[in-house]
Parts: structure tokens; sequence; C-alpha cells
């Protein structure tokens, strides 16, 4: 059937084998072999190679693979070790040219600063493409985006993040320093002097010289920090990256050192970038292997060649007090919400919903509390999950406590949690930037709060170093003017792993029944805008329109008492937004 057909393919061949090979969820060679086989019924079918799988494939990504320049990094092995890292100002202007809500967005923020200069937020994770359980895994790569604090509300979509680099775990096991030194040259790259000088960009509203804030933020978990300024960690001696007073829990503290079990953050001593810089030049100087060590446990830093803390070309781009902690990997994921679920009382209670005492739980709520989803100490599901599972084992289990009168001490450290995960939802649907201390003083006061409970309800050895960790959240919120979550990271780590995740699902029964097509698919664009809607506005579509006539949701004034204190006997439904006017909440329902 292929006899004959091998030729070179024509203008119009070209084009139509790129969009099979541009399809989400479908490696190259399948696309390939699909788009042969359907050509088997072409008159005179030109054959697609590997090399013209290669070639158009080139074709599609010449534009963006032009945002990236070869860097090389220097290797264990005395072997340079090469590296693609983006150049922001290409990247920028590759995701204006093409992304119309990119460019939006940008002209927005720039309205608002006259000074059109953007401070970059960076991000690196990794993650594992593939078997996890192979013991070698040639699929772990470590991810690094980038986006700007300007972007605000944005930033919870995983489209506002720029891919930086992209690098297997492998690869960076030969770099000399390895994560370090690859972050110390992802910060040259962003930090140039062509972008803290300026640059062009094409928006809207016409030609904007762009410039580049001379120190970035870095958002991450704990373990990401520990690679990027080589600390030693929540294991070590001194587990927190930003005090210098603080000690891991079992340690003899004698003031002023504190350890992770306190809560009162006016006694925490800042670890200012200054004495990191120190630190980092006196372990590079100091000769005994013995010596170092000591050094090292006490100073909480490690040597390593290459280190971000070592350069000082790099280190004040990015000094360790642009770190901010991440609420998702302190509260929700193995967090310290995943500790406090009251396992047996949670698995073994008979459910009833609320106001409806006839009847049973609903099946999301069994989900929810199955006992497969504890284990011996943590709640195992997901971040979302596990921030409902507070709030109902808090209406039912914790309260059924009080009214006994048995677990007070862990019956009040749970309801303090609960304070704390309403304060952490206030502050992720705030309307507007968080930019002065009273947005995040409920957050500071139900933390310290729930961890003096805690101690006193399980004892400073059930501390863990996210206790502590948490504690910083308030400050790392004010230094990004939204609260520090990486939920946006792992979905768009989600992306990665499906090799391009399909953005497109089956249309709705009744939409595919009304026209008589089963393999109708609906999909989501990419959109960075939150837009919101009112009555007799115009919605279009490529192919329809139509006119809004009815909103199904509607704002009405609810009691602040009611809305942040519900109980088992005054129920209230939290509902998805709200906004203040005056003394009064106006909520969405």
């Amino acid at each position: 059937a292929m006899a004959g057909r091998k030729r070179r393919l024509s203008h119009e061949e070209e084009e139509n084998f790129g969009r099979c090979l541009s399809l989400p969820g479908c490696s190259d060679n399948t696309a390939r072999a699909i788009w042969n086989i359907a050509g088997e019924l072409r008159e005179d079918g030109a054959a697609a190679s590997r090399s013209s799988a290669f070639t158009t494939r080139t074709d599609l990504t010449a534009d963006a693979l032009a945002c990236y320049e070869r860097h090389e990094l220097a290797g264990e092995s005395g072997k340079p070790v090469p590296i693609l890292i983006g150049v922001l100002a290409k990247l920028l202007r590759y995701a204006a040219r093409g992304s119309p809500p990119w460019a939006t967005v940008l002209d927005r923020v720039f309205k608002r600063d006259k000074g059109r200069r953007l401070s970059c937020v960076l991000y690196h994770d990794e993650l594992i493409c593939g078997n996890v359980l192979a013991v070698r895994k040639v699929k772990k790569i470590c991810m690094i985006y980038l986006s700007f604090r300007e972007l605000y509300a944005s930033l919870s979509k995983e489209d506002a993040w720029l891919t930086v680099a992209a690098v297997q775990a492998s690869v960076i096991d030969r770099i000399a320093g390895g994560m370090t030194r690859l972050m110390t040259a992802v910060v040259k790259s962003v930090h140039a002097k062509s972008h803290e000088s300026g640059f062009v960009l094409e928006l809207p509203s016409g030609p904007t010289w762009v410039r580049i804030r001379p120190v970035s933020l870095f958002l991450s978990d704990q373990e990401a920090q520990r690679a990027t300024w080589s600390t030693k960690g929540s294991a070590g001696l001194k587990p927190c990256l930003f005090c210098l007073n603080v000690l891991n829990k079992g340690q003899a503290a004698a003031s002023p050192f504190q350890t992770i079990d306190a809560h009162d953050v006016a006694l925490f001593q800042r670890y200012s970038d200054e004495q990191y810089f120190l630190a980092a030049e006196e372990l590079a100087e100091t000769a005994s292997k013995t010596r170092r060590k000591e050094r090292e446990t006490l100073l909480g830093v490690t040597h390593v060649q290459g280190s971000l803390l070592l350069d000082p070309a790099a280190r004040g781009h990015l000094p360790p007090s642009s770190a901010c902690n991440d609420v998702l990997h302190n509260y929700f994921c193995n967090g310290i919400m995943t500790l406090e679920t009251f396992r047996d009382m949670a698995c073994a209670a008979d459910w009833r919903r609320p106001g409806r005492g006839h009847s049973s739980a609903s099946a999301e709520l069994r989900r929810l509390l199955d006992r497969k989803m504890f284990d011996a100490e943590l709640y195992k599901g997901q971040g979302h999950e596990t921030a409902r599972v507070v709030h109902v084992c808090h209406y039912y289990v914790a309260q059924s406590l009080v009214r006994s009168g048995k677990h007070a001490k862990a019956t009040e450290s749970f309801a303090r949690l609960r304070d704390a995960c309403a304060a952490l939802r206030v502050l992720k649907h705030r309307p507007t930037p968080i930019q002065d201390r009273a947005a995040v003083r409920d957050l500071e006061l139900a933390q310290a709060r729930h961890q003096a409970a805690y101690v006193q309800a399980y004892g400073p050895s059930a501390v863990k170093p996210k206790h502590h960790h948490r504690l910083h959240l308030p400050e790392s919120a004010l230094k990004l003017g939204w609260l520090p979550s990486t939920e946006a990271h792992e979905s768009k780590h989600r992306v990665v792993k499906g090799g391009m995740l399909d953005h497109q699902k089956a249309a709705p029964p009744e939409l595919r029944h009304r026209l008589g097509d089963d393999s109708l698919r609906v999909f989501t664009e990419m959109k960075l805008i939150r837009q919101h809607i009112t009555t007799a506005d115009v919605l279009l579509w490529p192919s329809q329109g139509a006119t809004l006539t009815t909103c199904g949701s509607v704002w009405r004034h609810t009691g602040r008492e009611i809305l942040t204190r519900p109980s088992v006997d005054a129920p209230s439904t939290i509902p998805a937004m709200w906004t203040t006017c005056d003394q009064d909440l106006i909520c969405l329902h």
C-alpha cells in the first residue's frame, strides 16, 4: 500500500502534518503513523518519514526555542555541562506576541506603574514523568518557572508562569555544585545588564520600555530553598532559613535561643543576608574537613562548590531574604493540617448531612473520610481535600467532643487550626493585593494561638519543622502581595507529566444530543484575566452569540459572625467569594 508514495511533502501537506504533530497528548511517532495510515486513502498521498517529522517539529518549535540560549556549566568530571536557559526579554516578547491575554495583562500592569519595572518571581521543583518506582529515574526533571509580582491575581493561573529551564536530574547530578550552581546561572541570565537597563515590548498600547528590578523573589517549598542556597534545611540544627536563633526540637535552648515549638515571632532573630554571605565565605576558607563540618552544623550552611552564596555577581539578585514559604506544602500537602484529623472518630462516625438528620452523608463525604485516606499519622488527601476535611471534622467531631468534655486540649488545638485555615481562605480570595501588615494580622494571631495550643495538647516532641516554617507565611504574603501558594505550579507539572495535557473534553450530553454529534468536544483557552459579567452583556463564541438575561448567583449581606464562626447549631455555607462594605461583608451565594 505504501509503494510509490515516497516523495517530498507539499507545502499544504507539511501544514496539515504540522497540525497533527501539534495535537496534545500524542507523540510525534504516533501522529506520524496515524497520518500515514490516513494518507493511504488519498490519491498520490506522500508518506511522512521520520526526517519529515523531525523537520516539521523543528519548524513548529523554532520561535519558542529561539528564546533560549546555551550555557556551559562546570561539570563534576571537569567536562562542561550544556544547559538551555531562557532569555527573559525574548520570552516576554514571545508571550506578548503570541498570547493576547499576556499582552493585555502587561499593559494593565504598566498603566498602574509608570516606572514600567517588573519584579521577577522564580520557582523550581522536581517532578517525575513515567514510572515513579523505577530505580533509574531518567524522566526526573527539574522545572524552573518565572513570573512577575505585579501580575498579582493572574499568578493563580498556570499560564502566567514562563518556563525558564527544564533540566533532567541526571544532568544536574553532573554539574559541579548541582542545583545551586544551576540557579546561579539562571539568576545571572535573568538579571543581565540588558534586562535591568531595559528593553522594548510591543503591547496593545504601543511600544513599551520595560526594566527588571534588581532583586527577585523566590517561591518554593523548604527542600527547594535548601537546594538553592545550600543550607542544612529542616533536618539541620538550624532548620529555618530566616531565623538565626531557632533550633530544632530536642535541643537545650537557653535564651536568646528558641526551639521550633515557640509561638512568639517577636523572639526570633533575623538571619541576615550579609551573615549568610560571610558564613559561606568562612566555610570556603576553612581547610580542615573536621572543622568545616562543625561550622556547617553551627551555621546551618553547607559548603558547595559554585554555591549561589559564594557568587558576588548573583547572590545580591536572589538573597536568602527573598525566599517566600509556601502555603500548600506547609499546611495542606503533608503539612500541619494533615496531622490533626481525629482519625478514629472521623472514620467511625455515623455521618449525617447538616439540617437533615434522616439523610446519610453524601458519597463525596464518605470518600473524603474513608479509612484509606488516613495512615498512622497523616491525612493522605490532596490539598483542597485536606482543607475541607479540617472544617468538616471541626463542625462535627470537635464540637461533639466539646459537648462530651473529652480531649479538651486536642479539641482546643483543632479549633485554633480551623481558625488559621479560615484566615488563609480569606487571604486567598482577597480581591486586592496584600500591602500592609493589618491584612495578615488575623493569620498571625491564629497561627500563634494554634502553635501554643498544639504544644499544650501534644507536647513539644510532636512539633514538626513546618509548624515553625508556617509562622513566616504572613511575611511572605507581604513580600509577594498575595498568598504564596504553588497550586498553579503543581498544575503546570501535570501538563509536563502528560506530555502536553489534553485540554479538550467531551461536550455536555444535552449539547451533543441537540447537535447530533457524539464526538463534539469543548476546550479551555489560555486565560490570565479574571473577568466579571453582568446582565445585558453580550457573550460571543466562534460560531454564535448570546445576551445574558439572568445571573444565577446573588450578592447579599452576611453577618460576619455567622460567616467566620459557624457551628452545628447555626450552620452556614461559606461562600466562594466575598467583598467588604464598611464593616459588613457582601457574599456571593
